[in-house]
């Protein structure tokens, strides 16, 4: 089962080559929990519900401008498996 929640059109000032967003839920069973699918441009990518979460806490972070969240500071990203935990 799936549902589509939202399509986010793009902002244009990026490139000519943007496509939009689409989110859609769908049941990730006892395994991955109340999981998402992103997809842009024909291409998508499933999130667990752990990811759901933990790109919930980036997005905030990235609104926020807190440390570690910003476009000018040097790092590397960390990577989110989808199991549960």
């Amino acid at each position: 089962m799936s549902k589509t929640i939202r399509e986010y059109s793009s902002i244009q000032e990026i490139g000519d080559g943007s496509d939009s967003m689409t989110v859609t839920a769908f049941v990730g069973g006892e395994r991955f929990g109340f999981s998402v699918q992103l997809t842009i441009g024909g291409k998508f990518c499933c999130l667990s519900e752990l990811q759901v979460q933990d790109l919930i806490l980036v997005l905030t972070g990235r609104l926020q401008s807190l440390p570690g969240f910003t476009a000018t500071e040097w790092g590397e990203g960390l990577r989110i498996e989808p199991e549960r935990i």
